[in-house]
Order: C-alpha cells, then structure tokens, then sequence
C-alpha cells in the first residue's frame, strides 16, 4: 500500500483536491507504520530464549578477566557428532554454539564444548561454566565437575533459568 501512487493530473480542480487528499492521508499511513515499527525495541509477543536471559544475567556479573565453558546440550553434542561424521560442517558451524544471542549478552571470551572429553582442559582456564540443567546429572559430565571443583550441586548459582545454569568456579 505504500509503494508509489499515480494520481492523474486533470483539469478539475476538485478531482485534484480528491487525489491530493487521498495521497496525504497514505503519506501519513506509510509514516505511521514505519515510525511504529522502528520506535517499538521489543514486541509483545516477544519471549527471549533461556540462552538470551542466561547471556544477559552474567553480561552484567561477569568482570573483564571472565571466561566461560559452555557446554551444549545433549542433543546439540549428537548433531554436532552427526554434521562432523558426515564432513557437513564450515568454518563457522561450531563457533556460535547455536546460541549467538549468548554470545552477544555474556560479552566474554565462550568456549563451546562439544566433546566430553575436552571439557577438563577448558574448565582449567575459565572462570564460569554454563550447563543444561539436565547435564548436570549426566555421569561423565558431573564426575569431570567433580574434579575441578567439587560437588556442582553444592556451588550456588551465578545465574539460572529454567533450563540452564551457570557457576562461578572457584
């Protein structure tokens, strides 16, 4: 509706006030909807992922000096095994650990964890770990947390929602 109009241009002057009018009230229309769509910054209907509010609750707790494991999901772990078997992945298939609102919000270096077995060596040199709650019960994973810092279970949360959290290791 608000692409380009042709009004004919006619020797009646009020078919002129006519065309002239009708423009004016879909300039006004067009300005409208531009003005609310770009003044409105998050939309009602808008729900953020766990991902986006977990990012954002340690963006504003973590110090410039921070670093965070994040270990993905379960299922997450089995595509990825998935996407490398089957020699699908790039460049930038892992790096956003399909979580870049995260990355955006969390503002620290993140190191994603694909593979259980590299998870010891990145807990060594970072500062807070992100985990799916449902991981936090999963053998391998608690016993390599066990090591570094104890019993999880016991560390109080940095931030949590329903479906992750995240810890400050000491």
């Amino acid at each position: 509706m608000c692409g380009i109009s042709v009004f004919p241009i006619s020797k009646n002057q009020k078919l002129n006030q006519i065309s002239q009018l009708l423009l004016s009230v879909i300039l006004l229309y067009c300005g409208y909807v531009f003005i609310s769509s770009v003044a409105s910054k998050t939309p009602s209907w808008y729900t953020p992922t766990d991902e986006t509010l977990i990012g954002q609750c340690i963006g504003s707790k973590t110090v410039q000096r921070d670093s965070i494991v994040y270990i993905v999901p379960t299922q997450e772990r089995i595509d990825a095994n998935v996407i490398e078997a089957a020699q699908l992945q790039i460049g930038s298939s892992f790096i956003y650990g399909s979580a870049p609102a995260f990355l955006y919000y969390a503002n620290v270096p993140v190191k994603f964890v694909y593979k259980l077995g590299s998870l010891t060596d990145s807990l060594k040199s970072r500062s807070i770990v992100v985990i799916d709650k449902k991981d936090i019960l999963n053998k391998e994973i608690f016993q390599i947390l066990v090591e570094r810092v104890g019993n999880p279970l016991k560390l109080s949360p940095l931030c949590e929602t329903q479906t992750k959290v995240a810890y400050r290791l000491p």
